[in-house]
């Protein structure tokens, strides 16, 4: 475990869901689509450390995804507080991270969030490569990931895993009702990190669109179980 990890943002290329092995008694573990948090300990739990109550009803609103930084952590919580389905949409989420990050974090939203990333070495990494505490120099461009591709580096998925586990534990925050995430099945090189990622932060539901996602039940079901997943 520890040599996987405290490499997290090395130059090994080994797919994340396969060199983390997270121990399941101190994370949360979620079944596959619809799925509830078991009764864990605080430490680990976003938000109010109480466990996620079904929906008592179908829900009237499915907050759609309209694309990451739109439908972000903030809105989805709203809506979810308010008994409905609040959903933030993961494509693309680690991009928004680290430029948030480079804006300086206002509110300190970003790194509350890692703080509680349960995988070791992976948040302070990212901090020293993209935390500016006074944000970009006027004119700097933003430093840029490199592209996800299907070589499955560790590096890249790494941050891929935090960006999603960061968007959905704000999106949870303060209240106990179930958030969704949504991403574009036609995109799939980041899926599966994308996927452990939230699932690490207690999604509730995942939204699939852009094609048909006939394989992600079953992928759920091994990464919550945090075996390898393909």
């Amino acid at each position: 475990m520890a040599d996987a990890r405290a490499s997290a943002l090395g130059s090994v290329h080994v797919p994340l869901y396969r060199a983390f092995r997270c121990d399941p008694d101190s994370i949360p573990v979620c079944g596959a689509v619809n799925c509830l948090m078991p009764d864990i300990s605080a430490d680990v739990r976003p938000g109010s450390a109480t466990p996620v109550k079904p929906h008592g009803h179908e829900p009237l609103v499915i907050q759609g995804g309209m694309g990451a930084g739109v439908s972000a952590w903030l809105l989805a919580r709203t809506v979810s507080a308010a008994g409905q389905l609040g959903v933030v949409s993961g494509t693309g989420i680690d991009t928004i991270l680290v430029r948030r990050l480079q804006d300086g974090d206002p509110g300190g939203h970003m790194r509350r969030a890692m703080a509680r990333f349960p995988i070791p070495g992976v948040a302070k990494r990212v901090l020293e490569r993209f935390y500016l505490p006074t944000g970009r120099p006027a004119g700097q461009r933003y430093a840029a990931l490199p592209m996800p591709d299907h070589r499955g580096s560790l590096r890249r998925d790494a941050i891929t895993v935090l960006g999603n586990f960061v968007e959905v534990f704000l999106a949870r925050e303060g209240h106990d009702q179930p958030v969704g995430i949504n991403y574009l099945t036609k995109i799939q090189a980041p899926t599966l990190p994308s996927l452990y990622g939230a699932l690490l932060a207690g999604v509730g539901y995942v939204l699939m669109g852009a094609g048909i996602p006939r394989d992600i039940p079953g992928a759920l079901d091994q990464l919550a179980r945090h075996e390898a997943a393909s």
